[in-house]
Parts: C-alpha cells; structure tokens; sequence
C-alpha cells in the first residue's frame, strides 16, 4: 500500500495521500512535513459520509469521488470500496486531470490490495 501511496506522491503538485477505513482511521499515510495524517483522515471521513448519506437520499447512488478546490490546493477523496476511501492533497500547481487518471488506477490496485 505504501508503495501505491510514494507512486501517486511522486506526481508534480502532490503534498500527500493516505487510505482511510469507514471509521476514520489511517490505513496508510505517505505525508509531506507539517501535514497531518488525522487532520486529513478527519476531514476526509467527514465529507465522505455526509456526501454518502445525501447521494443516498437523492437516489443518485454511492459516493465515488469528489474534488474540493481552495485557493490554497485542493483536496481529493476517491472511494476505494466498503467505505474505505483515497485521500490526496494537492498544491495549486497540480494538474487535475492528470492527476485524476492517476488516482482512479491508484484506487483500483489498492481495492486489490485490500481484497475488496
């Protein structure tokens, strides 16, 4: 998993990744300095389920992904399976598109990984 994590960091504007479990918990975290694995998990975990909860109610299916743009970078959550979840920050020079190709083959090793 960790391995999967240093690949996806390894792209230009990428601060970190980690998986996080339905609960919040750190699977694994690969982390720049002066970012904090829990802080993201938490906030991670948090979207997710919220956005979980009202795709449910809409009838609009499980969560998949979502993108979270600030002015300082952006935040991408990417469902792995069973409520487990990629987490990637990202700084403003990133590409998106790029980096979205990446992580969507990202998640698909880890849900083997994960034997999910």
């Amino acid at each position: 998993m960790q391995q999967v994590l240093a690949r996806i960091n390894r792209i230009a504007g990428v601060r970190g990744s980690l998986v996080v479990d339905r609960e919040g918990f750190v699977v694994a975290a690969s982390m720049s300095d002066g970012y904090s694995p829990a802080t993201l998990a938490a906030l991670g975990s948090n979207v997710a389920s919220s956005l979980g909860s009202a795709l449910s109610r809409l009838h609009r299916g499980s969560f998949e992904r979502l993108s979270i743009l600030g002015t300082g970078g952006s935040v991408v959550l990417l469902a792995v399976g069973h409520g487990s979840f990629l987490v990637t920050l990202l700084g403003t020079e990133a590409m998106m598109g790029m980096v979205q190709v990446e992580l969507k083959d990202a998640a698909g090793v880890l849900r083997e990984l994960m034997h999910l």
